[in-house]
């Protein structure tokens, strides 16, 4: 690994072989390490790939603010595949044009969250986006109690060779939204995002 990161995985990376028991994050009772993050991403990037997901894929992640939703962001980047959030505030119109525009081949989505029920809202779209091939759906109390859980259940016992993204490879669609239109995606490499 180069001694200046140049990817997301490869500062996480860093991070973790720096500073392993310095904590990352912490919500409610669960605390995460940079080790734990960077290893627990990796499981994700496992799932994902035995769910045909590849480097260029766009996965879409439909989450709450949870650690999972950094997991799972770290995950696809590990791939040299591309994330892009969905407010979980979004309605119906909102999330289906997202989803098309960005092209997503697979969404990671929770079934529901307070009062948004997403499995009826992704059955009513299905016909709509043709490019989406996979919903992969997590438990709002999984997410709730442990973001460890939730990524056994999305990994499984799988394991993938490590993808070597370059700097230049896109990592995210962020939509943005203004009062007089819908939102528009911004693309953003893996230099553009650690150049912040």
């Amino acid at each position: 690994m180069p001694s200046s990161p140049r990817t997301l995985p490869e500062l996480l990376a860093l991070a973790a072989r720096e500073a392993p028991e310095a904590e990352a994050f912490r919500y409610r009772a669960e605390r995460l390490t940079y080790a734990d993050w960077d290893a627990l991403a990796g499981r994700v990037a496992d799932g994902l790939a035995t769910r045909g997901v590849r480097r260029g894929d766009v996965v879409a992640l439909l989450l709450p603010s949870t650690p999972f939703y950094l997991l799972a962001y770290l995950g696809v980047a590990r791939l040299g595949a591309v994330a892009t959030g969905i407010n979980i505030r979004y309605r119906r119109g909102e999330i289906g044009h997202i989803l098309r525009r960005a092209g997503a081949s697979v969404l990671l989505a929770v079934e529901g969250w307070h009062d948004a029920d997403f499995r009826t809202v992704l059955g009513s779209l299905r016909p709509e986006l043709p490019e989406l091939r996979d919903v992969v759906w997590l438990a709002a109390d999984a997410l709730r109690a442990s973001s460890v859980a939730a990524v056994t259940d999305l990994a499984g016992g799988a394991a993938t060779p490590a993808i070597a993204a370059a700097a230049d490879d896109p990592v995210a669609i962020v939509f943005t939204s203004g009062t007089t239109g819908v939102p528009k995606g911004a693309w953003y490499t893996h230099r553009s995002l650690l150049a912040l």
